[in-house]
């Protein structure tokens, strides 16, 4: 039924800064172009980010969750 609300799902991607690299490659994997890198390392935009994964599945050294 119509009740004039979108729910979004609150979970959205967090860097853990100690251990980005600041590669890009996130940058370049998320779909909704929600990450940009700062000072070389990578920040979410939480307005923009859905919460799909795509970014932590990019690197190995799990700085994005």
């Amino acid at each position: 039924m119509d009740q004039g609300v979108i729910a979004l799902d609150p979970c959205i991607a967090a860097v853990n800064p100690l251990l980005c690299a600041g590669c890009g490659q996130c940058v370049g994997a998320c779909p909704s172009q929600a990450i940009d890198l700062s000072d070389t390392i990578a920040k979410v935009n939480g307005y923009l980010c859905q919460g799909c994964g795509t970014c932590a599945a990019t690197w190995t050294k799990n700085a994005m969750s």
